[in-house]
């Protein structure tokens, strides 16, 4: 009896911790956070700092009555990080924030749709330094023609990037054909080593790669809305070896059914 008893009272002295599991962390309070407006005012993507600031990135203007255009860094308690200044931010047609990847250095590459970023020229993927100013030893070029969705960086530093996209420094006159995936240098530069052929394709003429992850071995990971790689038929999955190629021991054959091929998506 006294045994059960005092499990009986074990389990008593518990129950208030396990009634607070899925309840509301009263310690990060955002306040009004990124508020309801007539313009979408949505969160597209977070990323977490290895000191616990949290970077996030979407269509939002302002976070808790402070200006904040597209990307806001925040503190551990749900305030604004105001070292963080990224001056006008993202600007363009409809622009957004739609990826963030943190680098082991600090630095904080952006990708999504915009055209500009603090008053510089930068076609949907920038590199910031720690504290929000642009990092001006990583060079775009022209950028990309069109929105960046997904990135992953490998140990050598070199930074994949995915989206909907077709061309890569599409305004210098030399522009690089690479239809949603391209592996760019740790200076900005294409990384001619990667070589996906034509890339990505959708019978649905929809494309878009919103997603890539990197295995171990080096092998990459991608998913989003198409149906071929390289000529190749993949639904919506599709794994690359490290040079740019389809990894054909991988194959999911018809993958996620798509009603003929014309729509469907991974996010």
């Amino acid at each position: 009896m006294k045994n059960a008893l005092s499990i009986f009272g074990a389990l008593v002295c518990t129950l208030p911790a396990w009634a607070q599991v899925g309840s509301i962390d009263p310690s990060f309070n955002p306040g009004a956070g990124f508020g309801v407006g007539a313009l979408q005012e949505r969160v597209e993507c977070l990323e977490q700092q290895p000191d616990g600031k949290i970077l996030i990135g979407g269509w939002f203007t302002d976070y808790n009555g402070t200006p904040a255009s597209r990307i806001v860094r925040i503190n551990l308690d749900g305030s604004i990080d105001n070292s963080f200044n990224t001056g006008t931010g993202c600007e363009g047609v409809f622009p957004y924030v739609n990826a963030i990847a943190v680098q082991g250095n600090g630095r904080i590459i952006v990708g999504g749709n915009f055209n500009d970023f603090d008053g510089v020229s930068k076609n949907r993927l920038v590199r910031l330094n720690a504290h929000g100013s642009i990092d001006e030893s990583f060079d775009v070029r022209t950028g990309f023609n069109s929105d960046v969705y997904g990135m992953a960086f490998q140990p050598d530093g070199k930074i994949i990037a995915t989206g909907i996209f077709s061309q890569y420094d599409w305004l210098s006159g030399s522009a690089i054909p690479r239809s949603g995936i391209i592996r760019i240098n740790p200076d900005g530069s294409n990384d001619e080593t990667f070589n996906p052929g034509v890339g990505f394709s959708s019978a649905s003429g929809q494309m878009r790669v919103n997603c890539v992850a990197l295995q171990p071995d080096g092998k990459i990971l991608t998913a989003g809305q198409f149906t071929a790689f390289d000529g190749e038929p993949r639904v919506l999955v599709a794994r690359l070896n490290s040079d740019g190629s389809l990894d054909n021991s991988f194959d999911p054959g018809d993958g996620f059914a798509l009603n003929f091929g014309f729509y469907g998506e991974v996010s």
